[in-house]
């Protein structure tokens, strides 16, 4: 995203090259082509804490898919690190996947977004300027645990993207406090 919606009270105009993500990535679509399958029923296993028979499975299979995305990304600069996006439908989805690409591609977790409120989910939300007001409620970064960030890109993960404003909101927060750029990566992206 390059602009906020009208109406919003933190947050207006273009959002400033600075503060922007790149050009993130996405395991699948909103469909069961390609990896969709696969992707939603990680998904459906891991669904409100729940962790379903075959989440193991799942989870490597999903993570063999965004092994080749990565190493298929064409960026300007590898990442240092990986911050996770805390998920409340899916916690530990979130940090059995950050963890893993942690592992594999030898770079630190650093778990500086967290959620400082409970807000309804994005779903919920009838229009853009709500999904983005909403999603700046919802998360902040806590600048103590930034302050371990390595120099260098930041490999945002989350689980899903559907309007773009969670991952916008995030950047733009996390951006604030640690300028290098930020790769979004999600699992999925939904219609």
């Amino acid at each position: 995203r390059r602009q906020w919606p009208s109406g919003l009270s933190e947050a207006r105009g273009r959002i400033a090259a600075d503060r922007r993500a790149e050009v993130g990535r996405a395991l699948a679509g909103g469909d069961e082509s390609g990896w969709g399958g696969t992707v939603q029923a990680l998904l459906d296993a891991s669904a409100d804490g729940r962790f379903d028979d075959g989440y193991e499975a799942l989870l490597e299979e999903a993570l063999a898919g965004i092994v080749d995305v990565l190493r298929r990304w064409d960026w300007a600069a590898r990442p240092a690190s990986i911050v996770p996006v805390p998920s409340r439908t899916h916690p530990r989805l979130v940090a059995d996947l950050t963890e893993r690409i942690g592992a594999l591609g030898r770079l630190p977790v650093v778990p500086a977004v967290v959620r400082r409120a409970e807000r309804p989910p994005q779903h919920t939300m009838s229009n853009s300027a709500h999904l983005a007001d909403n999603a700046l409620a919802a998360y902040a970064v806590d600048e103590d645990v930034a302050a371990d960030l390595p120099t260098g890109p930041v490999l945002l993960v989350d689980v899903a993207t559907d309007s773009g404003w969670t991952l916008t909101a995030v950047t733009w927060r996390l951006r604030e406090v640690h300028p290098p750029p930020v790769l979004p990566l999600v699992l999925a992206t939904r219609p």
